[in-house]
């Protein structure tokens, strides 16, 4: 599967201001007491690690603590909340993809905030893509062998990605793989390490911990 070949297959994520209409770094005497640091993510993945280098690197750089809160859940759609409705004064800030802040206001009727008006943007801090692999334990070595075994094996194989409405769940949806499978087992999803069994195919951002006992396509 080629990375980048399709804008479901990549992931962007930034850094907002929660709550915020205008930059509140240039406040005076900012920051005055420690920043609050939502991820609206489990902890563990690649986003909460990112977010906690992140969080260590700006604890000393601006001489107060940043704390990392995960706020999983909804797709990323209570973290998102809890960060619109902090006061905009800068101490609120938000990691963020294009999942929630693009994906899912089309794969939701309402959602509990407006991804254009309710935040400030800081920075994009990562661009990366996503991988297909499978269990060890599934007897496939390339797609076109997967391909095969999911039409030979209707409704046996299991699929994973990171969360309900990701870029590598929207990709899994539209690829042959998971069409060839007539899937009528429920979506997994690989939120966190260990998730990965048997009979189990994911599409996953490469550096999370799902893919370290997995096998790549």
């Amino acid at each position: 599967m080629t990375v980048g070949h399709s804008i479901a297959l990549t992931a962007l994520a930034s850094v907002v201001l929660g709550g915020a209409t205008a930059p509140a770094f240039a406040q005076e005497g900012y920051p005055s007491k420690p920043v609050r640091f939502i991820v609206p993510y489990p902890p563990g993945g690649s986003s909460d690690v990112l977010a906690r280098v992140m969080a260590q690197k700006l604890t000393d750089a601006l001489g107060r603590q940043v704390i990392v809160e995960n706020r999983p859940g909804a797709t990323g759609n209570i973290g998102h909340e809890l960060a619109a409705k902090s006061p905009a004064d800068g101490y609120t800030l938000l990691l963020t993809t294009k999942s929630q802040m693009v994906n899912n206001q089309y794969l939701h009727k309402r959602l509990p905030f407006d991804p254009l008006n309710d935040f400030s943007l800081v920075t994009m801090i990562a661009y990366a893509g996503h991988v297909l692999v499978v269990h060890p334990a599934v007897p496939a070595r390339n797609v076109k062998e997967l391909i095969a075994l999911a039409k030979a094996k209707p409704g046996q194989l299991n699929f994973t990605a990171a969360a309900i409405g990701s870029g590598g769940h929207l990709a899994g949806e539209r690829s042959a793989v998971v069409t060839a499978s007539a899937r009528k087992r429920p979506l997994r999803i690989c939120g966190t390490a260990g998730t990965m069994s048997e009979n189990t195919i994911s599409i996953c951002p490469p550096t999370t911990s799902e893919t370290a006992s997995t096998v790549p396509l």
